[in-house]
């Protein structure tokens, strides 16, 4: 009797001994094994990876709204004393302009009296050098005001004083509350 044989594919027969066709299946299967730890070892590194991005991620939120949340709280804080600034320059820029532009007693005397306890008090306190009026900001230009109101200036310097105190007490302000669009405009023809 002939020995059954089994072809493995490769070309070569096999006996009885069966082995070796499975031999074959087995290298099959041990691929396909190796092929899915692999998937699994990808899907490992994959899902460490999106739990890193989703970490980092949260933490600059996190750290973003913290900042955010800073700068509110700066700004909150700052307010009163910017109100305060805004019209308190207010004051003095129409105080100087009361006294340049009137010629009504009773307004130049109040004025007069407004624009000495600003400069004398409450100015002083939001008043920031350095910003305008050549550098000297809104205290040079309310000190140059107040030589020229002392020496009975002519009313066109007490004007041109006016102006230049304004315009510092816009610069000033614009570097107070940030905004550039509030800085001397610059004119192009």
């Amino acid at each position: 009797m002939k020995e059954p044989t089994i072809n493995t594919g490769g070309g070569a027969t096999v006996g009885e001994n069966v082995t070796a066709g499975l031999d074959f299946v087995g290298r099959d299967k041990v691929g396909a094994q190796v092929f899915v730890d692999n998937l699994e070892k990808l899907a490992r590194w994959l899902g460490i990876a999106a739990v890193l991005a989703v970490a980092l991620w949260s933490t600059a939120y996190f750290l973003t709204t913290l900042r955010i949340q800073a700068e509110t709280r700066q700004i909150e804080a700052r307010k009163p004393f910017l109100e305060k600034q805004l019209a308190l320059y207010t004051e003095a820029t129409q105080a100087a302009a009361v006294l340049a532009t009137t010629t009504d007693e009773a307004e130049l005397t109040a004025a007069r009296n407004r624009f000495w306890a600003l400069y004398w008090g409450e100015l002083a306190m939001v008043e920031n050098g350095g910003v305008s009026a050549s550098a000297g900001g809104v205290e040079s230009a309310m000190m140059a005001y107040g030589r020229c109101l002392k020496q009975a200036c002519e009313q066109t310097e007490l004007q041109r004083l006016a102006l230049n105190l304004a315009h510092a007490c816009r610069d000033s302000l614009a570097v107070s509350w940030g905004v550039t669009d509030w800085q001397a405009p610059v004119y192009t023809p």
